[in-house]
């Protein structure tokens, strides 16, 4: 994500899954809850979690997704 405070639509997780950012930093906004992932934060996501991400950085944010598909 490359726009500061651009923030993306609310998506839905199809599958569980592992999140990963290895750059920048992104305000994560997931079923009603709000955190900041900084630069090799880590976290997971149900199967049908609400989920929102904007770029709070001024760097380019990298997020690595690993889809748990059953």
């Amino acid at each position: 994500m490359q726009k500061v405070n651009r923030r993306s639509a609310v998506a839905t997780m199809e599958n569980a899954m592992v999140c990963h950012i290895t750059e920048g930093e992104l305000h994560i906004e997931q079923d009603g809850k709000t955190f900041t992932a900084k630069k090799n934060f880590v976290w997971t996501c149900n199967k049908n979690t609400k989920e929102t991400s904007s770029n709070v950085s001024n760097a380019v944010a990298i997020m690595r997704i690993t889809d748990l598909m059953a």
